[in-house]
């Protein structure tokens, strides 16, 4: 049992939050792109930079609610701290910042929640709650990358989306995940496969 772990791990993520502030900085925001429009759909520079931040801020939230479920998920331990550490480690905008370690194989970017989306790096596709990510953004879509795999297999694909269907529906919620296109099957140098979600909550039906 590690004495004061919440504060341990709140510093790490305080840390994390720092440097992911720099990195956004850095860039001038670009790297942010994914999260809003690209330049050339711009109408209104203020308005972007007041919905860029916005979202910025949205990012680093859902980022500090996994670290809050993950103080909670494997007790007040020193492996806990360590898997927390680890994943902050990994979830950087910028390349250069991969200092120890590659890029995690796999992205997963939820969007048409609250923010607008948000992304998270993961080593696993375990790694990540599923059903915790939407109660928290009630997303409407998710996309997923593989570095690991060449392509996007029929297999790989139905053994994805059952494991997040298994894994949103753990509490009795009636979840329907969908391949939203079928492009990306066997197509050599595919990573990025999108899913359509949509969840009846257990209860409401």
């Amino acid at each position: 049992m590690i004495k004061d772990f919440k504060k341990k791990a709140y510093e790490l993520f305080l840390d994390w939050e720092r440097i992911y502030r720099k990195e956004a900085k850095e860039c001038d925001y670009q790297a942010l792109e994914w999260v809003y429009c690209p330049k050339e759909f711009r109408e209104d520079e203020k308005k972007y930079r007041r919905d860029i931040l916005k979202a910025l801020k949205g990012q680093i939230e859902f980022i500090k609610y996994h670290t809050s479920l993950m103080t909670m998920d494997s007790g007040a331990t020193k492996q806990n701290l360590d898997r927390i550490k680890r994943f902050l480690s990994m979830q950087h905008i910028i390349g250069k910042y991969f200092t120890n370690m590659k890029i995690p194989p796999i992205t997963i970017t939820f969007w048409g929640g609250s923010p607008v989306c948000a992304m998270v790096y993961a080593e696993k596709l375990s790694d990540i709650d599923f059903e915790d990510s939407y109660t928290y953004l009630y997303f409407q879509n998710i996309s997923i990358s593989n570095r690991n795999y060449k392509t996007w297999t029929r297999k790989r694909i139905k053994e994805v989306i059952q494991h997040i269907k298994e894994d949103m529906g753990f509490d009795g919620d009636e979840v329907d995940i969908e391949l939203d296109g079928d492009e990306v099957i066997n197509q050599p140098g595919s990573h990025e496969m999108f899913l359509s979600c949509s969840v009846e909550e257990f209860g409401t039906y």
